[in-house]
């Protein structure tokens, strides 16, 4: 038996797309490490654990990928984009693109 829908983590999807001179020389976990970094500088542990992020995926040949937030905590999630301004060493920006509650549709929008 599964887990009730008014109990059930509802989610939302967050596409974003790198801008910088130095974009191409970023990884994945580059991107994760920044994101857990200034989620935790703005909301504390407690908080970043209640926002449900997670990576769910980065393409480097586009510069694009998608992260997932609860839907309650999307609007913290969407300002968490304007505090990351470098990524490693790299000058480099994250621009959220769209928003949506479907993996497909989101995918269907950036490509």
């Amino acid at each position: 038996m599964g887990i009730k829908p008014t109990v059930r983590m509802k989610k939302r999807y967050i596409a974003f797309e790198l801008i910088g001179k130095d974009a191409n020389n970023i990884n994945e976990t580059e991107i994760k490490y920044a994101f857990y970094k200034i989620l935790n500088q703005l909301y504390g542990e407690i908080g970043f654990a209640d926002l449900g992020f997670r990576l769910i995926e980065f393409k480097p040949e586009t510069k694009k990928g998608i992260v997932r937030f609860r839907r309650q905590k999307l609007n913290k999630g969407i300002a968490c984009f304007a505090f990351i301004k470098n990524i490693e060493k790299y000058e480099t920006r994250l621009k959220p693109l769209s928003t949506s509650g479907s993996l497909k549709k989101l995918r269907e929008r950036i490509n």
